[in-house]
């Protein structure tokens, strides 16, 4: 059931459930079709739910370090202040020490 004409046709439309008879209802081979059928449609929903989900991990381990190059780089800039000033605190020390 494609939007409009240009659009592809979906890759795996709905599938209409075959007309059975009284007999088909107790047949195993069918049972069996249908388990399998059901099968194949949940693996390729769990297929596109993981696909999603791995995208989504991606993303945001994308932005985790991104966050974490921002949060070095402020911690370094922290740190050297940090010892801009215990230099200035020790010479200040020496000074007083020296009068």
């Amino acid at each position: 059931m494609a939007l409009h004409p240009s659009d592809p046709a979906p890759r795996f439309s709905a599938e209409r459930e075959p007309e059975q008879s009284e007999d088909d209802e107790d047949d195993p081979m069918s049972h069996e079709k249908e388990r399998k059928r059901r099968n194949a449609i949940n693996w390729r929903q769990n297929m596109a739910d993981m696909r999603r989900r791995h995208e989504a991990l991606t993303d945001e381990s994308k932005q985790l370090e991104q966050e974490s190059a921002r949060l070095q780089q402020t911690l370094e800039a922290v740190n050297k202040q940090i010892a801009e000033r215990e230099a200035e605190v020790e010479l200040l020390e020496q000074q007083l020490r020296g009068q």
